[in-house]
């Protein structure tokens, strides 16, 4: 399961994290991932989404996941699941 670190602004602007999910084994036909976010600290008010679905289609081999973490000067270390 990887581990991503996703480090908080100060202030009134939220951080954002992108995460690029490559396709293995070949680009063809169709294939879905679902992904959710996990919180170690179970405080998972501070990050949105905390889940959604990737949709490769025939021939797309990555997806982004971009991960809004809200702006209160927190570090969280979160795993993501896929």
């Amino acid at each position: 399961m990887p581990q991503i670190v996703a480090d908080e602004s100060k202030g009134l602007y939220n951080a954002t994290t992108r995460l690029t999910v490559l396709r293995d084994m070949g680009r063809f036909g169709d294939a879905t991932v679902l992904w959710y976010v996990e919180d170690p600290y179970d405080n998972n008010t501070d990050l949105f989404p905390l889940e959604g679905i990737l949709t490769y289609t025939d021939g797309i081999g990555e997806q982004d996941i971009v991960i809004t973490a809200v702006a209160d000067g927190v570090c969280l270390i979160c795993h993501l699941n896929i």
